[in-house]
């Protein structure tokens, strides 16, 4: 009943044929081996990519944050000094963002 399956049927075949010849058994452990150290390899890439899109979404929604309150603190007639003081921004970066 199982050999009405195609993909049973192939699976059977194939290891009937590794298991009868040694050459053909190291053939397919090498590649098995190939495949699963790519998947790995392909995880870790995709997990450390990840987390560098995190961080780079951080650190610019702190940039928008840091400058909508730069911003407002222009409005308010605050010294630059006091907003580096308070935001940790230089005083170039707070000159900068109130000339736009």
């Amino acid at each position: 009943m199982a050999m009405q399956t195609p993909e049973i049927e192939k699976a059977f075949s194939t290891l009937e044929y590794i298991s009868q010849d040694p050459v053909a058994r190291a053939k397919y452990e090498a590649r098995r081996k190939y495949e699963l150290d790519y998947n790995t390899d392909m995880d870790g890439a995709r997990e450390e990519g990840f987390a560098k899109g995190k961080n780079e979404g951080v650190q610019i929604g702190e940039y928008k944050r840091n400058k909508e309150i730069v911003l407002n603190l222009l409005a308010n007639h605050f010294p630059i000094e006091m907003i580096s003081k308070l935001t940790d921004l230089p005083i170039s970066e707070i000159e900068k963002l109130k000339n736009t």
